[in-house]
């Protein structure tokens, strides 16, 4: 999955969903698209990598250009 933030929302470019909308307070995403079920769901961010379970399954993803992006990006080369 790949998606963009830009202050309290996000589109997501590959994924479960088309967009979605964060609520910093309750450390959630609200989810919503064409053909997704919305649904909420809770994440968690520390140095540049943010936790998410939008599937079932806990994924982490990362801040381009942080220590955690460029340290992922070592191990799959």
């Amino acid at each position: 999955m790949a998606f963009t933030i830009k202050g309290n929302g996000g589109s997501i470019e590959h994924g479960e969903a088309d967009s979605f909308i964060i609520d910093q307070e309750n450390n959630t995403f609200h989810l919503s698209g064409e053909g997704a079920t919305d649904s909420t769901v809770k994440y968690k961010v520390k140095d540049g990598t943010i936790t998410v379970d939008i599937s079932g399954i806990e994924h982490e993803y990362y801040q381009k250009g942080s220590k955690a992006y460029n340290k992922a990006l070592q191990q799959y080369k």
